[in-house]
C-alpha cells in the first residue's frame, strides 16, 4: 500500500483498520452515556466536513476542467458548468448552514466578531482558491510535462 509495509495482508489490514475503529469505538463509549453530548458532536463534525468540502471539491473540478492536465479526458463545457454550479450551491448551502450553526454557538459579541472575521477569511480564502486554481503555475509545469511524457511515447 502506500505505507509499504512489509507484512502479513491480514495484519496490515488490522492495523490499518484499527486506526478507524479504534477512536471510533473510543467516542461511542465516552458519548454513550448523554445523547445530547453526542448530537452535539454530530453537529460539530457536520460542520467540519462542510468546512473542508470546498477545498476538496474545487481544485477536483480545477483539474478536471484543465485539458493541459487531463488531455482527452477533460470535461465538456456543458458538464464543467453544471459541476461548478452543483458546487456553488452545495458550496453555498453548506455556508448559510455553518452561519446559522456559529450564529447560535456565538453567544456573546465577542464570540460573534470572532465568527464574522472566521467567515470573512474563510470565504475570501475560498475565492482566492477558485482563483489561482485557473492561473496556478506548477499545475501548467506540471501537465506541459505529462504532455512531454506523451509525446515521447
Amino acid at each position: 500500500g502506500f505505507l509499504n509495509l512489509k507484512m502479513k495482508k491480514w495484519i496490515r489490514a488490522t492495523i490499518t483498520r484499527s486506526c478507524a475503529i479504534i477512536p471510533t469505538m473510543i467516542v461511542a463509549l465516552v458519548f454513550n452515556s448523554s445523547a445530547t453530548l453526542l448530537d452535539e458532536l454530530n453537529e460539530w463534525l457536520n460542520v467540519l466536513q462542510s468546512v473542508q468540502i470546498p477545498f476538496a471539491v474545487i481544485p477536483l473540478l480545477c483539474l478536471v476542467s484543465n485539458e493541459r492536465i487531463m488531455g482527452s479526458f477533460k470535461i465538456k463545457p456543458l458538464v464543467q458548468a453544471i459541476s461548478w454550479l452543483v458546487a456553488a450551491l452545495v458550496i453555498a448551502i453548506n455556508g448559510y448552514l455553518m452561519v446559522n450553526f456559529f450564529s447560535g454557538a456565538a453567544k456573546s459579541v465577542v464570540m460573534l466578531v470572532l465568527v464574522i472575521i472566521f467567515a470573512l477569511a474563510y470565504v475570501f480564502f475560498v475565492l482566492y482558491l477558485i482563483s489561482r486554481g485557473f492561473t496556478y503555475t506548477p499545475w501548467q509545469l506540471v501537465a506541459s510535462e505529462k504532455a512531454k511524457e506523451r509525446d515521447d511515447e
